[in-house]
């Protein structure tokens, strides 16, 4: 009834548009999907001047000459819909109710005023029956990567083509899934539906969403610059629940240009994400430290701002900024601005000492001091003379922040004793922080004493005076690791618990050690890299690698501090380096 309706009423400009020049108005219209649930589609656009204009959507495999306009009757086999709206402001929005069963490739056709634009826009479209259908069949595929992925993209049976996730939700020509890695993209989804649960059959609209979302996280998680930014300016902000926040006001009207390269790339490097939530946290605290250092205005008089606006950011790094007063925020923001820090761990170390500098005493009366470099710089204790005769210290008294990893207390303190691990200030080692890729290797180099000197690496991104430069230089050069390009190293990206295994099976093998892989492997061995297996179970059978209740290893999971420690800890100890161990 009411395409009938519409039909009628609009007769009369459907005639007049047959006879229309083709001078283009100002612009292709946009075509959208609005609500797949009620597959309402949205056409909009703007026009040259405030007039009339005609929309026709024309069905699958019709065209312009297909109508009879002698006979409206007709109308109805080519026709989908057909309607008008008074564009004022030159601005024309129509919420277009599309009818059937099946779908295609279905031709938009707009006339503004006189004119028509010329190529006529298309949009492959299919009905909420035809998404709901789909939903069920990935759900149950939550452990095959390989069958998501065959949802997603379409699949043949007998000769019959099935439609993938993407092409009914029509997002089959959207640039992340043409030019995504379709299998990290299935990656994603399945994240979300071991971690979430099943999507909602009946939610087409929530599951057409996540595909989008998924496209973004998959683009992410391969690298893809490319499709993620334009003009150096992030993509996708609404998707990433960006809009209308401080960091991202930050990041388009604060940071220099520079800066935005700088966050643009770690936020790639630091992958991979499933969850949008993981891209929003990291971009935050990216904007935090670059807000500081890469300021569009030279100076520090901006350093107020930020350390107003990410407290959140800098007290999980245990910034002090309870001691960050107005008689001292002056001399504490100069001292910033011309100290040298490479990323937040460095610049809280910075920041710790210009709120509560240390005062030097002579050497019989040692103190603790808060010093910068490897592993984040820290908190060191007072030097133990004799381990023989002296009590160690005890981890309440050492590290305050260690009971939540009750099992790996051992391993962090025997580490901090011999200088290997140090803390991140205030007397916190903050163990369930993420490790960086500079900070792993120099406690994992530096307890295997495999450092030769060597400061030679090909890596833009490591600047001559880098903290651990000669361990990233020993790794590299011993084919421990490798840079993530053939120009660029990204230090501060993370470690997955794969990769960490990777890099120390390698270093243990260069200290001759023999190890040889598990037969039996964890619960979740298929998800880890072929490139990784034979590490990761070779230090399951050494009792080095240990995986959670359920025995997952977890692969693709960031390393924590605390899990670092605990796999360098066990390499030493099996490799009969550790001797006189805290109790």
């Amino acid at each position: 009834m009411k395409k009938t309706l519409a039909l009628g009423i609009t007769i009369i400009f459907l005639i007049c548009t047959a006879l229309t020049s083709f001078a283009a108005p100002a612009g292709a219209p946009a075509v959208t999907v609005k609500d797949a649930a009620n597959d309402i589609v949205n056409v909009s656009g703007t026009t040259d001047a405030t007039e009339y204009v005609t929309l026709m959507i024309l069905n699958p495999g019709k065209t312009e000459s297909d109508i009879n306009f002698a006979d409206p009757t007709t109308l109805g086999d080519s026709v989908q819909y057909i309607s008008t709206y008074w564009a004022e402001g030159s601005e024309y929005n129509f919420d277009v109710p599309m009818y059937g069963s099946s779908g295609g490739v279905y031709k938009v056709i707009v006339t503004a005023g006189n004119t028509k634009y010329p190529t006529p826009v298309t949009i492959e479209y299919y009905f909420s029956s035809e998404k709901k259908a789909i939903i069920p069949l990935i759900n149950a595929s939550k452990t095959n990567v390989a069958e998501i992925e065959k949802y997603l993209k379409g699949w043949t049976v007998d000769t019959t083509n099935h439609n993938g996730a993407f092409t009914l939700n029509s997002l089959a020509d959207d640039k992340l899934y043409v030019n995504g890695d379709k299998t990290k993209i299935a990656e994603v989804i399945q994240k979300r539906l071991q971690t979430v649960g099943d999507f909602d059959p009946q939610n087409v609209n929530t599951f057409a969403d996540y595909l989008k979302i998924s496209a973004i996280l998959g683009a992410y998680n391969t690298g893809k610059s490319e499709l993620l930014f334009t003009d150096n300016s992030i993509d996708y902000t609404a998707e990433l629940l960006l809009d209308g926040t401080t960091e991202l006001d930050d990041y388009i009207n604060k940071l220099s240009e520079d800066g935005r390269t700088y966050v643009n790339r770690e936020l790639v490097s630091s992958a991979p994400y499933y969850t949008v939530e993981e891209v929003k946290s990291k971009f935050r605290e990216l904007v935090a430290f670059y807000g500081i250092k890469n300021h569009k205005e030279a100076g520090y008089g901006h350093m107020a701002h930020y350390f107003d606006a990410y407290t959140d950011v800098y007290n999980k790094y245990y910034f002090n900024l309870s001691l960050l007063t107005d008689s001292n925020e002056i001399s504490v923001y100069y001292g910033i601005y011309n100290s040298t820090y490479g990323n937040l761990t460095e610049l809280a170390s910075v920041f710790n000492l210009l709120v509560a500098p240390v005062v030097e005493e002579d050497s019989n009366n040692s103190s603790p001091s808060y010093g910068g470099g490897g592993g984040g710089g820290g908190y060191t204790p007072p030097p133990v003379t004799d381990k023989e005769e002296t009590n160690y210290i005890t981890p309440t008294s050492f590290f305050l922040d260690l009971e939540t990893v009750e099992w790996a207390e051992e391993s962090i303190i025997a580490l901090a004793d011999r200088g290997i691990v140090s803390g991140r200030g205030n007397n916190n080692f903050a163990p369930n922080d993420y490790v960086t890729r500079a900070e792993y290797l120099k406690m994992l180099l530096g307890a295997l004493e495999l450092v030769d000197g060597s400061t030679n690496v090909p890596f833009t991104d490591i600047a001559a005076d880098h903290w651990a430069r000669e361990f990233i230089a020993a790794a590299v050069n011993g084919g421990i690791t490798s840079g993530v390009s053939a120009t660029e190293f990204a230090p501060e990206g993370a470690v997955t618990r794969e990769q960490a295994a990777t890099f120390a099976a390698r270093a243990m093998n260069k200290k001759g050690a023999a190890l040889e892989p598990d037969s039996n492997t964890f619960a979740d061995d298929a998800y880890v890299s072929d490139w990784a297996k034979t590490s990761v179970n070779s230090l399951k059978k050494a009792g080095i690698l240990s995986g959670s209740g359920n025995n997952m290893v977890n692969p693709k999971n960031n390393l924590t501090r605390a899990e670092a420690a605990k796999i360098i800890y066990g390499i030493m100890n099996s490799m009969g380096m550790i001797e006189n161990i805290a109790k």
